[in-house]
C-alpha cells in the first residue's frame, strides 16, 4: 500500500466521510475510546487518545451490510470490523501505524477468543434468502457443531433448506464459550429460529430446559446465559 502522512490520511477521512462514505464513523467501548472512520472500502483509520492506527486489508467495507455493524465480540476482544474483518484488541492496543485485519469467507457473528471459537453464517438459498450458520473451532480446524439452522454436509441439500433462517442480525457467543444465539438477541422461548443452543450438550435451550419461569423471567435467564 502506498505510504501516506498522518495529515494525508486525515484529509482523506475528511474526504471520504463527507463524499461517498459520509456518516460512517464509529466509536465502541473499548479503552482508550477509538473513533472508526472508513477512508476506503478496505481500509479503516481507528484514532484514540494517544493513538492512530490504519487498518487495512479488509474484504468488506463497515456497514455495508446493516445486519453486521462493526462492533466488539461479545467477548470483547476482538473488533468485529465489517461482514468478513476483524482484529483483536490486543493487536490494535499494540498497532504503531498499520495493521492488516484478518478476514473470513462467511458472513461474521462472533468470535471468542478463550474457546478458539468462530460462529458464521453463509448464505444456502434465495428468493427469499435462507441462510445456516456455522461454529469453527480454530484449534481443531473444523465446525463442531449440528443442529437445525446449522450447515452439515453429511445431509441432503432438501433437509438444509428446509432448516435454513431469515438472518436478521448477528448471532453471538457467551463469554464463556459455551451457548450460542444464532439470532442475537438471545431468545429462549422456542418462538425465535434457529434459537439459542448449549453447546457442551448439543441441545437448545427452552422454557423446558430453564424451568418453569414467567416469560419476563425466562427473557432475564437466557440473556443472563451470554453476559
Amino acid at each position: 500500500m502506498k505510504k501516506y502522512s498522518w495529515n494525508k490520511l486525515a484529509c482523506m477521512a475528511l474526504f471520504f466521510s463527507s463524499t461517498v462514505f459520509a456518516g460512517e464513523d464509529y466509536q465502541l467501548p473499548i479503552a482508550g475510546g477509538y473513533t472508526f472512520s472508513v477512508i476506503s472500502p478496505n481500509i479503516v483509520l481507528a484514532v484514540g487518545k494517544e493513538q492512530k492506527c490504519t487498518i487495512t486489508n479488509l474484504k468488506s467495507t463497515p456497514g455495508a451490510d446493516p445486519r453486521l455493524p462493526l462492533r466488539l465480540s461479545n467477548d470483547e476482544e476482538y473488533i468485529i470490523l465489517s461482514e468478513h474483518d476483524y482484529i483483536s484488541k490486543n493487536a490494535l492496543k499494540d498497532c504503531i501505524n498499520q495493521v492488516k485485519a484478518s478476514s473470513i469467507n462467511s458472513l461474521l457473528f462472533d468470535i471468542n477468543k478463550n474457546k478458539g471459537l468462530i460462529l458464521s453464517a453463509d448464505i444456502f438459498s434465495t428468493s427469499p434468502d435462507g441462510y445456516l450458520a456455522d461454529l469453527y473451532d480454530t484449534k481443531l480446524k473444523k465446525s463442531i457443531f449440528q443442529a437445525k439452522g446449522f450447515f452439515n454436509k453429511r445431509v441432503s441439500v432438501e433437509k438444509q433448506l428446509a432448516n435454513v433462517f431469515t438472518l436478521t442480525s448477528n448471532g453471538i457467543i457467551s463469554k464463556d464459550g459455551r451457548y450460542i444465539s444464532v439470532n442475537g438477541d438471545p431468545d429462549c422461548t422456542g418462538d425465535s429460529y434457529p434459537g439459542v443452543y448449549d453447546i457442551k450438550i448439543g441441545k437448545q435451550i427452552n422454557s423446558s430446559v430453564m424451568g418453569e419461569l414467567d416469560s419476563d423471567a425466562l427473557d432475564l435467564a437466557c440473556k443472563k446465559l451470554f453476559k
